[in-house]
């Protein structure tokens, strides 16, 4: 039948088969870093708390914004570069007042957009005022 060492050879190759079966699944289903933002931003959008803050800076994919919540004050930063078409490219027409969306057991996972939800108040841009020659952009147009 089968002698000791072939079966500890045979049972050897089991294993090994195995854990390389193992580590190929894992490697397989490993989230790349963009999805797990993905999903992050998706969760707290479905299921986040609401809240005021106050959008304080707008630099190049980075929005920061803050916000206090039972006496803790929050500075956070969001990555927008793969939601870059939902944000206006005039910084100033978001700049200030927004809602924001954040996770109860950890107030500072919070977001203020996503693929689902906005909670930028975007204004309108500012019309431009015809300036007569001769006259400041100060001054009353009567």
């Amino acid at each position: 039948m089968w002698s000791d060492n072939r079966l500890l050879a045979l049972l050897a190759l089991l294993a090994c088969l195995l854990i390389a079966a193992a580590v190929k699944i894992v490697l397989k289903i490993r989230i790349s870093p963009a999805d797990r933002e993905r999903r992050r931003r998706l969760m707290l959008s479905a299921s986040g708390r609401l809240h005021s803050g106050v959008l304080s800076d707008v630099q190049d994919n980075l929005i920061h914004f803050n916000y206090e919540l039972h006496g803790v004050s929050y500075e956070c930063s969001q990555d927008i570069s793969t939601l870059r078409e939902l944000v206006p490219a005039d910084s100033s027409r978001i700049a200030g007042p927004v809602t924001l969306k954040y996770f109860v057991r950890n107030p500072g996972n919070s977001i203020v957009i996503s693929e689902k939800w906005s909670g930028l108040r975007i204004r309108d841009a500012a019309p431009d005022i015809p300036v007569s020659k001769g006259q400041s952009a100060n001054e009353e147009i009567a």
